[in-house]
């Protein structure tokens, strides 16, 4: 049976201390080049914390479950698309057979959105340029807040055909 005792160990490194030299500069360099920014850019990250303050629930859903499916809705997203020009700047190319499906899943990837534990929504945008996504955060706030005050708009035009009907209604009966 083989055993190995720190003396040999210690006299095997020494013995091969230009290999193992060779092998950690080597590995030290290649990690240089592999993190640096001419292979991996850095990413910044733009944060917000938002609360829903503006959100009737229509349902059983809580507000910052609405809000949440606001966030992710398709309308958003494609506002965000259009406004950054999102294909461009990721460089998808759209027209490509996989292309729309390669776009949403960058998206995905460099924006993180979750129901926090104090019910509110963390918004987390990711991108090469701070201001980028600082911008592409508060966008995304706006047109959520533009979102939500469509379907309020589409609830109250509702109750208020509703009401209308029932006043007509009336009218005819006396």
């Amino acid at each position: 049976m083989l055993s190995f005792s720190t003396i040999d160990v210690l006299s095997l490194i020494i013995k091969r201390w230009k290999h193992i030299a060779i092998i950690v500069g080597a590995a030290l360099l290649g990690a240089f080049v592999i993190s640096s920014e001419w292979i991996m850019k850095p990413r910044y990250k733009s944060m917000a914390v938002v609360y829903p303050v503006n959100i009737i629930p229509y349902s059983d859903e809580s507000p910052t479950e609405q809000l949440l499916q606001l966030f992710q809705s398709a309308d958003v997203r494609g506002m965000m698309i259009k406004r950054f020009r999102l294909a461009d700047h990721y460089n998808v190319d759209t027209t490509a057979r996989p292309g729309k499906s390669k776009l949403y899943l960058t998206i995905s990837d460099n924006i993180d959105i979750r129901k926090t534990e104090y019910e509110s929504v963390k918004i987390e945008i990711y991108d090469v340029n701070p201001d980028t996504a600082c911008s592409m955060v508060n966008a995304m706030i706006h047109f959520v807040d533009i979102k939500a005050r469509s379907l309020q708009r589409e609830k109250t035009q509702e109750v208020v055909n509703i009401f209308q009907d029932q006043l007509n209604h009336k009218k005819v009966i006396h």
